[in-house]
């Protein structure tokens, strides 16, 4: 008999044990993602992959919450406003901070890249071999670019003089390339530039050809002179005392995205703009211009003196500025 009520006792309580609270779910890790960008850009396509890709390799232990253009932060306040911990995740085009990011900046010298895939790598190369201590405050989740400059502009750009004295907007090494060309750089944020074109405030914008279509600019710009000159870096930081606080299995998926996530905004850049440059000529009566060979050189030669006078400096954050040149110069050629 005892041993009967033992063993009734014993499946009560199991049965009890059973018939607790059951467990509750794991909350999910909110991140903030802010950029400076409009959600039409590769930039926040970029974004929105990354995402996608975090929340689901973290089976949903990951949500992030994103501001979008400059909602929260702008271009030159994300760095900041990331260090500071007003946001945990953010975009910069370290274009639109020169002096703040000389050694990073070298990509966007009139090197010669092909297209944005090389120009990435070179990036991602370049952070690697001299751990660019502009980040140390940081923590990097993936590096990029965007494909090399192009003008698009209201009136054609078919000869070298042609350019002289017209407002075009740029930013960064870019500028310094229309300036070295007799043009007249209007710095400016990418968000401004809608709103200018509208305005006639500029004559045209010096970019990679995506904004062609992504800003509709082919309603009013009527003109694409293919120069393929330098490129905007940009970065995606996270604050490093947030970083450090996520599970370890977390901060392998976001450095597992590193490389990948440089790769995959790359490709996706490049067709986009293949497909841009067909739309454009095809459906909205753009006329795509390629300068003749000696019109090119002469452009090529004034934008190359930029390369000698960044590399008098002889040394950026430590590193010799021809190790800079050299290991970028690495990727220029198509066929790497």
């Amino acid at each position: 008999m005892k041993q009967f009520s033992y063993i009734i006792l014993l499946f009560l309580a199991l049965f009890a044990g059973g018939c607790g609270e059951k467990e509750k779910p794991v909350k999910a890790i909110q991140l903030s993602y802010v950029s400076f960008a409009p959600g039409a850009t590769f930039v926040e396509i970029q974004m929105d992959r990354w995402i996608k890709e975090v929340e689901q390799r973290s089976g949903g232990r990951v949500k992030i919450n994103t501001f979008p253009a400059a909602e929260l932060l702008n271009s030159t306040s994300t760095y900041d406003g990331i260090i500071e911990g007003k946001a945990d995740i953010g975009t910069i085009c370290t274009a639109y901070q020169p002096d703040r990011f000389p050694l990073t900046n070298a990509v966007s010298l009139p090197l010669g890249f092909p297209d944005a895939k090389m120009a990435s790598k070179a990036m991602i190369e370049l952070f690697n071999m001299f751990t660019h201590p502009e980040f140390d405050e940081v923590e990097v989740l993936t590096l990029f670019t965007n494909a090399p400059s192009n003008i698009m502009s209201m009136s054609p750009v078919r000869t070298y003089s042609d350019i002289k004295g017209m407002k075009i907007r740029a930013m960064g090494g870019a500028a310094d390339v229309l300036d070295s060309w007799g043009a007249m750089p209007v710095r400016m944020e990418i968000t401004e530039v809608p709103e200018a074109v509208k305005q006639d405030s500029i004559e045209g914008i010096f970019t990679s050809l995506d904004v062609m279509r992504d800003f509709n600019l082919a309603e009013k710009y009527k003109y694409i002179t293919m120069t393929e000159q330098v490129v905007y870096p940009f970065a995606v930081v996270m604050n490093k005392a947030r970083f450090n606080q996520l599970p370890e299995d977390i901060q392998e998926i976001f450095t597992d995205l590193f490389r990948e996530q440089s790769e995959w905004t790359a490709s996706y850049l490049d067709n986009h703009i293949a497909e841009t440059v067909d739309w454009a000529a095809e459906t909205q009566g753009v006329e795509i211009i390629i300068p003749t060979v000696r019109q090119k050189e002469r452009m090529e030669r004034a934008a190359a003196s930029l390369v000698g006078d960044w590399a008098i400096a002889g040394v950026v954050h430590g590193v010799p500025t021809e190790e800079i040149l050299a290991t970028l110069q690495d990727f220029t050629e198509e066929e790497l």
